[in-house]
């Protein structure tokens, strides 16, 4: 299967969880980004770092996917803490006003 997008989870530190994604995070990415969410939030960490910073494209569904993982973390007591990246994927969080409610951290490329 030829996916415009991939994730990859590393565990640099021991209570935090990153989770790297590049390329397109649109419909085709959702299931597997909540499946990874899910199954990190059920581990032992304390806090899933979402890094968009190789990411070309987000979408709605990609979007909607960053908030369930948000609330699904504040309701397991966790952190869920999202490096947004390019100017593109910051755009797109600041129009849709998720940067309001996502924690961001980093600061978008120039």
């Amino acid at each position: 299967m030829d996916d415009h997008y991939a994730l990859e989870t590393t565990d640099d530190d021991p209570d935090a969880r990153r989770i790297v994604l590049s390329g397109e995070i649109d419909l085709g990415a959702q299931d597997e980004l909540l499946a990874a969410f899910a199954r990190e939030l059920a581990g032992p960490t304390k806090q899933v770092i979402v890094d968009l910073t190789a990411v070309t494209f987000l979408d709605s569904t990609g979007i909607n996917a960053l908030l369930t993982g948000h609330r699904d973390a504040q309701a397991a007591g966790k952190g869920f803490v999202v490096v947004p990246g390019s100017q593109q994927v910051m755009h797109a969080l600041t129009v849709t006003g998720v940067d309001q409610v996502l924690d961001l951290t980093g600061q978008a490329c120039a």
